[in-house]
């Protein structure tokens, strides 16, 4: 059976497509075999140099698997393109929708490789500031992270800019958009305003080193009620406070820049708390203070810088007993106030019951006499008093 010239081109066209992906498909094998090589040389020089450069341990801890995920779909790329830079290919045929898409793989593999890199910098001050005082650790810290999340921020956004951009259609809306830019960025910005708000409250908080991680925070709650919390973490809008419970609280950024709270740890984590004792005026203030004398020097909470008892108020039923103590952080601050307050109420207890605050009541007593008041009583005891006062004749 003899085939039509149209039929013999057909089937031509059939088997050269055929053949041009079978040559792509092995070049793109191709690269990604030698992108898996260099990846494994790259990183085999690396783990020789990080024996002696402890930068590059945690260049190969963040960045290894990103890297050679990078060098496969890079490699597979350059394959691809290698073999098929003599064909002519249309961005709608197959192949060259194919060689698109991986054009976007590559730039998306870049950006995430770049994001790990990113955590360098993080990861560099936690290892230059070890050795520090906690303070300046966790100021660090913190500036490293705001720092890290930013660049992250930026490199997300141009890489995903630059994958829209490799569409023919999107290049043409972005000259449009430029064209308009002035309108667009003051819509922009009045539509993002509070986001925006909090991006720059997040990075005003990490450079004026006003909050840091592991601070010991009091913030507004539900209520009035103030929330005790640990700051756990700071990213570009919001803060993480771990608090007592072991809930998270999430408080925007601004908060912090915009409204009054409580760091317990900013200076220093020492810290002094009262315990308040009601009494009777009977109460022996100086056997009050040898006792807590005698409870502060049996326990480690007391971190020996202050203690003092006074009489601090009082009213017409009782006096208050105020008890000053000092202790290392907050933590050993609530413990300790709590202990003196159990052991010095079962001292009161067993030792001064008298001293104990005891509500009084005394009835009035009163006498009721039963008296005649009739009428007829009421005018004999008239007559008599008359009679005795009438003079008599003689």
């Amino acid at each position: 059976m003899q085939l039509q010239p149209w039929e013999t081109s057909a089937s031509d066209q059939t088997v050269e497509k055929v053949f041009d992906w079978l040559t792509s498909l092995a070049g793109m094998g191709v690269g990604v075999a030698s992108g898996i090589v260099l990846a494994l040389v790259a990183t085999t020089i690396v783990k020789l140099v990080a024996r002696r450069e402890p930068l590059t341990k945690l260049i190969l801890k963040r960045a290894t698997r990103a890297f050679f995920l990078t060098m496969v779909i890079l490699g597979a790329y350059l394959g691809w393109k290698y073999t098929t830079s003599g064909l002519e290919i249309e961005s709608s045929t197959g192949i060259g929708r194919f060689s698109h898409g991986l054009l976007i793989a590559v730039i998306l593999v870049f950006t995430f490789f770049t994001t790990r890199i990113c955590y360098l910098i993080e990861d560099v001050a936690v290892k230059a500031n070890q050795d520090k005082p906690s303070r300046n650790r966790s100021k660090m810290l913190t500036q490293a992270q705001v720092i890290r999340r930013v660049l992250q921020a930026v490199v997300v956004v141009v890489g995903i800019a630059s994958a829209i951009l490799t569409f023919p259609s999107a290049q043409v809306a972005m000259g449009s958009m430029l064209a308009s830019a002035g309108v667009a960025s003051i819509v922009a910005t009045l539509a993002a305003q509070s986001t925006l708000a909090n991006v720059f409250a997040g990075m005003q908080i990490a450079l004026s080193d006003a909050l840091r991680v592991g601070d010991k925070v009091q913030v507004p709650g539900l209520e009035n009620a103030k929330e005790l919390g640990t700051v756990e973490e700071i990213t570009l809008t919001y803060v993480v406070l771990n608090l007592y419970d072991e809930r998270r609280m999430i408080v925007p950024s601004t908060h912090f820049t915009q409204q009054k709270f409580e760091n317990w740890t900013r200076k220093h984590t020492q810290q002094v708390g009262m315990v308040e004792l009601y009494l009777d005026y009977s109460a022996p203030i100086d056997s009050i203070r040898a006792q807590v004398d005698l409870l502060l020097s049996g326990t480690e909470l007391w971190d020996g810088r202050s203690a003092s008892v006074d009489v601090s108020d009082m009213n017409a039923d009782c006096q208050t007993v105020r008890i000053a103590v000092s202790a290392a952080d907050s933590s050993d601050l609530w413990t300790l106030r709590c202990y003196l307050r159990e052991q010095l109420i079962q001292w009161l207890v067993k030792e001064v019951p008298w001293a104990l605050v005891s509500r009084r009541i005394q009835p009035q007593e009163v006498r009721y006499f039963n008296r005649d008041r009739s009428d007829e009583e009421v005018h004999r005891l008239a007559r008599e008093l008359v009679g005795e006062n009438q003079p008599q004749k003689g």
